[in-house]
């Protein structure tokens, strides 16, 4: 099966983000240019739309980039597109929530899966040219932790679940856009697309310290195998 329409006579937008509930019994994307967050129910091999909800409560107007940044005037908003734009996801081990990214609105959020209700929005920088960024995150195994790239900043945000602290931030490389924790919890890998480097962080709290970095061919996406060392 692929979903190509969500509803009738709705824009339909997908972004990077998706997840499963732990009984995987639901998935979950993003919308980004319509600031939504997709609940799909899954029964045998098909998907159903269960419910849809918005990823911000703290933007929500039409907009584009201005001409500095797009050569697009900001007084012809594109149809459909607000200014949250719902990008990377996470779903809670507990099942309970989705912690999404809001890429232009520059913050994280996490969104009850029960009703979609934003249960903390927290700010991680401007919304503006400059800006963090936010893109993916990965949460920590017992899902106390976020990690989140800034793509703008350079950096991984972490943040604590509960209440949505942010708890540090650590430098990686430049324009981080992927993140994966290693299945003990020890360390945070972060793919770095613009100097194609890949950064190994030290997970261990207080925020994560950068342990190494090493050079790729082209770093867009990280996946984790079930060998992969704890202690690198």
């Amino acid at each position: 099966q692929t979903v190509r329409d969500h509803e009738k006579d709705k824009p339909t937008f997908y972004n990077a983000g998706i997840g499963w509930s732990k009984d995987g019994k639901h998935v979950y994307a993003t919308g980004g240019g319509n600031d939504q967050v997709y609940d799909y129910a899954v029964s045998g091999r098909r998907l159903s739309l269960r419910a849809r909800w918005k990823s911000s409560v703290k933007a929500g107007a039409p907009t584009v980039p201005g001409s500095a940044n797009g050569g697009i005037p900001a007084s012809a908003p594109l149809a459909g597109d607000v200014a949250a734009f719902s990008r990377g996801l996470a779903v809670l081990p507990d099942g309970s929530a989705v912690i999404v990214t809001n890429e232009q609105g520059s913050s994280v959020a996490a969104l009850s899966t029960k009703d979609g209700s934003v249960l903390w929005e927290t700010q991680v920088g401007a919304v503006a040219a400059g800006g963090a960024y936010p893109g993916a995150v990965a949460l920590s195994p017992e899902g106390a932790r976020a990690f989140v790239t800034a793509q703008g900043l350079n950096a991984v945000i972490t943040l604590d679940t509960v209440h949505g602290t942010v708890l540090g931030t650590t430098p990686v490389g430049d324009h981080p856009v992927a993140v994966a924790v290693t299945g003990g919890g020890s360390n945070v890998l972060v793919a770095n697309a613009n100097d194609d480097s890949l950064s190994v962080l030290d997970a261990a709290p207080p925020p994560p310290t950068r342990m190494a970095a090493a050079g790729c061919a082209s770093t867009l996406a990280i996946e984790i195998s079930d060998g992969f060392a704890d202690s690198f």
